[in-house]
């Protein structure tokens, strides 16, 4: 019974998102190894450089791969053993093969304050519209709050439980100097102990405001939505998906005259930390925008060309 509870608390240790990926990793490594009749764990180092191999012929991606080891490195915590997978230069060498042999990923780009300045003069005398009002108030909390797309959209059954609803966002407007909303994840990639984080942001005073587009999209959808139900709503009572919040973005960029391929739902979030960065934000005050509790932020950084082009400029000689 003792044994039982301590390897469930072992399983546990992973969120439900990763461990069902992770269950599906093994499954397939399981099947691997029935079928050429290697033993699952402990694994040689033969083992997993025959996996690496077989992967690759299957032409999966190198992330891919990495999930995969990172799967059956589980496989041997719960089983009480340890193989580090990193300290093998075989392994590492086999992978970075792999790294080498495919393209790189296509970056995506970021959405930046100055995009989305673009997009409002295209959607501006359009805002009386609801459902513009709903895409756009969407763009503009993403960017402000710098958030994930899966933590505004639903794309799967709606649970008020751990979706963000109406109830969610508080609005504060004691003076001028004190206007913000304050918009509560129940849950989110980084919160693994699901107290849930609130996200403060406050009023530009200018005319891309995440402040001011949510209130006043708010002040419509409170007549027709309750408030235990999604927060992005439309009147016929669909609510507002990864998918469609993308569809909706790569309209308002090719109407700027962006190739909107080169974007995707994250990269608001990316545009966000960017647009900070280059607006001289500190390295804290970043992190805090995003959540981030490491320096990854950093990745999230990429600036454009000219923005890239102004730092000669602010070079100096003492």
């Amino acid at each position: 019974m003792l044994s039982d509870t301590a390897k469930e608390l072992v399983r546990c240790g992973i969120r439900p998102n990763t461990r069902k990926v992770y269950d599906s990793a093994q499954q397939q490594y399981i099947h691997f190894c029935d079928k050429y009749g290697l033993q699952t764990v402990p694994a040689s180092e033969n083992t997993i450089l025959l996996y690496i191999a077989h992967m690759y012929i299957k032409t999966l991606k190198a992330s891919t791969m990495k999930v995969y080891l990172a799967s059956i490195r589980m496989m041997h915590i719960e089983s009480s053993y340890c193989y580090d997978f990193d300290s093998s230069s075989r392994i590492q060498l086999a992978l970075r093969a792999v790294q080498m042999d495919q393209a790189p990923p296509k970056r995506k780009l970021p959405i930046t304050l100055a995009i989305l300045c673009q997009i409002y003069y295209t959607v501006e005398s359009r805002l009386s519209d609801y459902n513009v009002l709903l895409i756009w108030s969407a763009m503009c909390m993403a960017h402000f709050g710098c958030m994930r797309s899966g933590e505004f959209t639903i794309s799967e059954s709606f649970n008020p439980k751990t979706h963000l609803t109406r109830s969610d966002l508080i609005f504060v407007s004691s003076s001028l100097q004190n206007m913000y909303v304050k918009v509560h994840l129940k849950s989110s990639k980084t919160d693994i102990y699901n107290d849930g984080v609130d996200i403060i942001i406050g009023c530009t005073g200018r005319n891309v405001c995440g402040y001011c587009s949510l209130r006043r999209y708010c002040d419509i959808r409170d007549k027709i939505a309750s408030d235990d139900s999604a927060l992005f709503i439309y009147q016929n009572g669909q609510m507002l998906s990864r998918e469609l919040l993308i569809r909706h973005t790569r309209t308002y960029l090719a109407g700027i005259g962006v190739n909107p391929d080169q974007f995707s739902g994250h990269s608001y979030r990316i545009g966000s930390a960017t647009t900070a960065a280059i607006s001289g934000f500190q390295d804290w005050e970043i992190k805090k925008l995003g959540r981030w509790k490491s320096n990854v932020y950093t990745r999230y950084i990429r600036p454009s060309n000219v923005d890239c082009s102004k730092f000669a400029g602010r070079m100096q000689t003492k």
